[in-house]
């Protein structure tokens, strides 16, 4: 058993320590939550925007108390800390597209170019053997960008390989958005993550919202063998976690605003 959270961001504003303590105090909070022991291991999907490399940066052998070490799998990585659950890192990309959306690249690094059409995008994740995730943000799937997910969602022959991704940056009392269940209806799972953002907090956040794979994977090989079981699932993976407060939603959104319209120097 293992438990995956699939949208990590590790932004340069974070501790690198500080986010692996949190997320393995998270994965083990979520593990006892499904009733499974706290030892539980984690999996990270890293999803890094261009210009950033934070799988890379953490190739140095130990993070603070964590010790970290290769696996046969070039994107991939093992962390151990005494008394925590491991973790498997995993790098990947989170891909700007032109229609204005973005596509996840789990278990890719790239390189990858931003700005093409979704089509093209999600060609080249399968391109370099990642798995492509259209993943929920506020506003992205209302009006014309809903329609293009909604269109690539339904294409079958297309896209036989295709994920829709979940938020824990979604406000809980807020309806599920209707294209992760259109989605689940056609046969897409649907891969839920955190997704957390650069701002102060937020390096709490990974683990925190996470999905289940009931087989223990290879610790040689795991991304391969994480793609493997998602290939052969038409049904969304058991999750658990929690969505964001109201509150605290409403105050990153416009932290976010400001920071787009005065970043910082």
């Amino acid at each position: 058993m293992i438990l995956v959270d699939a949208h990590v961001h590790l932004h340069r504003c974070f501790s690198p320590e500080h986010f692996l303590n949190a997320a393995a105090d998270n994965v083990a909070a979520a593990a006892r939550g499904m009733g499974l022991p706290a030892s539980t291991p984690g999996m990270l999907l890293f999803t890094h925007a261009a210009g950033d490399d934070a799988f890379g940066g953490l190739r140095t052998g130990s993070v603070g108390h964590w010790s970290l070490s290769a696996t046969q799998e070039p994107i991939s990585m093992r962390a151990h800390r005494d008394e925590a659950p491991p973790l498997t890192l995993v790098a990947g990309r989170q891909i700007a597209t032109a229609e204005g959306l973005e596509v996840l690249a789990l278990g890719a690094a790239g390189p990858f170019a931003d700005h093409e059409p979704m089509e093209t995008t999600i060609d080249a994740v399968r391109a370099q053997d990642g798995i492509p995730v259209l993943p929920w943000g506020f506003g992205k799937w209302w009006r014309r960008r809903g329609a293009i997910v909604q269109r690539l969602a339904a294409d079958r022959a297309r896209f036989p390989l295709l994920f829709l991704g979940d938020s824990a940056g979604r406000p809980r009392i807020a309806p599920r958005p209707r294209l992760l269940a259109q989605a689940e209806r056609l046969g897409r799972a649907v891969l839920p993550g955190t997704d957390p953002l650069p701002i102060s907090g937020e390096e709490n956040k990974a683990g925190r919202l996470i999905f289940r794979v009931e087989r223990e994977l290879d610790t040689e090989r795991p991304f391969a063998d994480l793609m493997h079981w998602l290939k052969h699932r038409d049904i969304s993976p058991p999750a658990f976690g929690v969505y964001e407060g109201t509150r605290t939603f409403i105050r990153r959104q416009i932290e976010m605003q400001l920071r787009k319209r005065w970043p910082a120097k």
